[in-house]
């Protein structure tokens, strides 16, 4: 669920590797709006959930995270990704998805091949609520009943993780040979995430071991994480690896070569924690104020935030070597 030394999104954030792709994410909202509507057939009961789970194949990661094996069926997960869709529906960041996806052949696609396959690449958004980041929303009507229940499934399954707040989610699309390379997710701390889709190659490193250990995760596993310290990466494992549900799966996912889709659920970054850590990033980089440099660029205070944490990647990167 977001540039590296490298110039690939490394730990980009999918909202922002939608930027560096090209992405007018300009239209964003304030978070306000009416809970979105109901999602049928989704298991919210979160006891009766890890109940019925409670057979399933858990494997430890490091950091003290974990992936529980098909802790969805198909049938939610297929009701889980509709969903996201009808919430992405109308949005220009569900717009500039389907551009991408287009071939470059089909009217009003991008031209440039190396452009397409550039974006394709990366992790891309489908649609975000209070992004963890900037606190930016891509859509209008928050998940409300999906961020209860997924704060309420990380403080059983991990009791450490009490005090943290579940108030972001994150839809991102992965395209055939899609990845995101070796990253942490500077600033941030636990995240949930559901995979919806084709299976994908996790790497994480414990540390101080220069080996990383390889998960496979299928559609409808769990993975949680405190991915801010855990270094990862994904690679997705190819188009036919997806369920037997991807194909009928509303907006023409399979179509449009989308093939996998990652949920993250997570606490955002707050209003003064993004001023703590912009505040001198802003005074490195560029000798001004953050406001001054949101103002230089443009940009809002959390776009700006966002802006300044992939600089200040690029720029220690560079320093490292």
């Amino acid at each position: 669920v977001a540039l590296a030394p490298s110039g690939e999104a490394v730990g980009l954030p999918a909202a922002a590797a939608g930027q560096a792709a090209g992405l007018d994410c300009s239209e964003e909202r304030p978070c306000a709006g009416a809970a979105a509507g109901e999602l049928e057939g989704f298991p919210f009961d979160v006891e009766a959930l890890v109940e019925r789970c409670s057979d399933n194949e858990i494997i430890e990661t490091p950091a003290g995270g974990l992936v529980i094996r098909g802790l969805l069926s198909d049938s939610e997960q297929q009701s889980l990704y509709n969903h996201l869709t009808d919430l992405a529906s109308g949005t220009s960041v569900q717009s500039d998805l389907r551009r991408l996806s287009r071939e470059p052949a089909d009217e009003g696609a991008a031209t440039a091949d190396e452009e397409l396959e550039a974006a394709r690449r990366v992790p891309l958004p489908v649609a975000y609520w209070r992004h963890p980041y900037s606190r930016a929303c891509s859509v209008e009507r928050e998940p409300r009943r999906l961020l209860r229940w997924a704060e309420e499934l990380l403080h059983t399954l991990l009791p450490e993780t009490s005090q943290l707040q579940v108030d972001s989610m994150l839809a991102q699309a992965y395209f055939a040979h899609g990845r995101l390379g070796p990253h942490l997710d500077r600033d941030l701390s636990w995240g949930l995430g559901l995979s919806l889709g084709a299976a994908a190659c996790f790497r994480c490193w414990r540390h101080g071991c220069p080996v990383p250990e390889e998960i496979t995760l299928h559609s409808g596993d769990l993975i949680i994480g405190e991915f801010g310290k855990m270094l990862h990466s994904v690679e997705v494992l190819g188009e036919e690896t997806v369920p037997a549900w991807w194909p009928s799966a509303s907006a023409g996912a399979a179509e449009t070569r989308r093939c996998r889709c990652n949920v993250l659920f997570r606490q955002a970054l707050s209003e003064e924690r993004q001023r703590e850590l912009s505040e001198p990033r802003a005074q490195a980089l560029y000798g001004k104020s953050y406001e001054e440099v949101a103002g230089n660029l443009g940009q809002t205070l959390g776009e700006c935030a966002l802006t300044l944490r992939h600089e200040m990647d690029r720029y220690e990167g560079r320093a490292a070597r």
